[in-house]
């Protein structure tokens, strides 16, 4: 069943910056605001996006499609996707709204005042409310320790940012990449609704980027990686909707998160024919045919 909280909304008009900068030319110019109606079919369209990256889809193609549709369906006035380059390190990034130069003195010196610069999300602050592979700024610093810090007063406040979300993707304890989105004073901080979106959505993402980086099936998403995470989806809910087990709900959730058969029998200290009987039974109970439908179907409904 959709989301029916008020919180869940569409993109706002007014603060939306135009335009998606990268290190080069111009990748593309300003888009229309998204429609309550289509937010769905958006949020659906980024994992048509991944499913279907192939060698047709060169990387930076890729990348920018799935960054621009986030941006789009979640509402962000700005966002960037940083990766890996193939050295290892985080030079390559793709960004929509973001001022070339401040993203140069992020990483010459702010990236060192960022209060959400780490490897491990959940190493945070104590009492930080980490979604798994989510957290947000406000989720660290209260609003007088945020207006108080110099990272705001001399490098978000300057861009008209006042709320910003990292989604790390993580693959075991290293990290690869992360997607951050911006918000301005005007468009309000991102929701429950809005951030269990976006957790489902990257950790299905950076799963895929997992699996291509170590096969090159998936030669536009390879590169990056993610942790999976069963706290995108809470069990208890999908068994409620859907009439599931509670072991059938835990599965469900270790789908969406990416997970594979033999690594959920692993992680349940079932076999791994246990876990396809189970799987076959959430696909007939939710009506789904195949697991990225499965994933669409409980994205639509978060």
């Amino acid at each position: 069943m959709p989301c029916s909280s008020p919180e869940c909304r569409a993109p706002q008009p007014g603060g939306w910056a135009a335009g998606c900068i990268r290190r080069g030319p111009l990748v593309d110019s300003g888009r229309q605001m998204i429609q309550p109606r289509s937010l769905q079919s958006h949020l659906q369209h980024v994992i048509d996006v991944i499913d279907s990256a192939s060698g047709d889809l060169r990387p930076l193609e890729a990348k920018t499609e799935v960054l621009e549709r986030l941006v789009d369906c979640l509402g962000a006035d700005q966002a960037f996707f940083v990766y890996r380059d193939g050295g290892g390190d985080f030079t390559d990034w793709i960004g929509r709204g973001v001022d070339a130069k401040y993203l140069d003195w992020f990483w010459s010196r702010f990236y060192r005042l960022d209060p959400l610069n780490c490897e491990d999300p959940a190493s945070l602050l104590p009492g930080a409310r980490c979604r798994g592979n989510l957290v947000d700024l406000r989720d660290v610093l209260n609003y007088k320790g945020l207006a108080s810090s110099e990272y705001f007063n001399e490098f978000l406040r300057p861009q008209g940012i006042w709320h910003k979300t990292n989604a790390y993707l993580k693959c075991g304890t290293d990290l690869h990449g992360m997607v951050v989105l911006f918000r301005d004073r005007s468009s309000g901080g991102f929701t429950d609704c809005e951030k269990q979106k976006l957790s489902i959505i990257t950790s299905y993402l950076a799963r895929a980027m997992s699996d291509a980086a170590g096969r090159r099936q998936t030669p536009g998403l390879q590169a990056s990686a993610s942790e999976p995470t069963a706290e995108a989806l809470d069990a208890a809910r999908l068994r409620s909707a859907y009439g599931l087990t509670r072991r059938e709900g835990q599965i469900a959730a270790d789908i969406c998160s990416g997970l594979r058969n033999l690594e959920i029998a692993e992680l349940r200290f079932i076999s791994e024919v246990t876990v396809k009987t189970h799987v076959q039974r959430i696909f007939e109970k939710t009506g789904a045919r195949n697991r990225a439908g499965l994933v669409r179907k409980l994205l639509t409904d978060a």
